[in-house]
């Protein structure tokens, strides 16, 4: 559910927000891959937020 209102949330900001063209442009130039970084960024970010649990269970462990 969560998701879907994202993704609508994006869309909507896209639509009303963002210049067409210019937008084109950038993603021609390069802008695709900081899009990627962005988007894995936020879903890594919601994994540790959603369960914390499972992310402690990955992350390397520290031993003194």
């Amino acid at each position: 559910m969560g998701g879907t209102i994202f993704v609508l949330a994006l869309l909507a900001y896209l639509f009303l927000a963002v210049d067409g063209k210019e937008f084109r442009g950038v993603m021609k130039q390069g802008g695709w891959a900081a899009g990627v970084f962005f988007v894995g960024l936020a879903v890594l970010l919601v994994f540790v937020v959603a369960c914390p649990e499972a992310a402690l269970m990955t992350a390397p462990a520290m031993h003194h």
